[in-house]
C-alpha cells in the first residue's frame, strides 16, 4: 500500500501512467481512456457511509489507484490472510469481499490532492465517513499489476 501526495506521483509510475493520472484528475468529467485490458479509468461519486455499511475488498489482478477529487473519507487497511471470505473471487470484476473485522493494520484519511495505491496483498475498506456523510468524488484507475513490475 502506498499513500502519498499527488505531487509525488512521478516517483511511482512511468511517464505514460503519470500523464494518465494527471489528465483524469484535472478533467474527471471530460476524461475517458481505453487501453485493452491493462488499464481502466472510472470516476466514482458516492456518499460516505458509516463503517458498518462499508465492505472490505481486495483485488488479485489489478492494482487499485484511488485519488479524491472532492470530499473526504477514511480507508482501513487489512491483511487478507487474516480475514474470512464473505464471497468467492469474482474474476470478471477482479474483486473478493471479506467479512467485517475489527482487526486492521492501518487507517488512512484520504482527502483532495492525495492518493492511495492498493496492491493485491492490501485488503481495504473505503468510503467510511469521517464525521458526517459527505459527497465523495474519486478517480479510480485499475492498473494491471504486471505493468508495475
Amino acid at each position: 500500500m502506498i499513500f502519498d501526495s499527488l505531487k509525488n506521483i512521478n516517483y511511482y509510475f512511468s511517464d505514460e501512467i503519470c500523464n494518465l493520472i494527471k489528465q483524469s484528475y484535472q478533467n474527471p468529467d471530460d476524461f475517458s481512456f481505453e487501453n485493452s485490458k491493462d488499464i481502466f479509468v472510472k470516476k466514482i461519486e458516492y456518499l460516505s457511509k458509516t463503517e458498518n455499511e462499508c465492505k472490505i475488498e481486495s483485488h488479485f489482478k489489478y492494482t487499485d489507484f484511488q485519488c479524491l477529487i472532492d470530499g473526504e473519507e477514511l480507508i482501513k487497511i487489512y491483511n487478507p490472510s487474516e480475514l474470512e471470505k464473505a464471497s468467492d473471487y469474482d474474476e470478471t470484476q477482479d474483486v473478493i469481499f471479506y467479512k467485517d473485522s475489527i482487526v486492521h493494520l492501518n487507517t488512512m484519511f484520504l482527502t483532495t490532492g492525495y492518493f492511495c495505491l492498493f496492491f493485491p496483498q492490501d485488503a481495504h475498506k473505503a468510503g467510511i465517513q469521517l464525521r458526517n456523510s459527505c459527497l465523495v468524488n474519486k478517480v479510480v484507475i485499475k492498473i494491471n499489476t504486471k505493468l508495475l513490475k
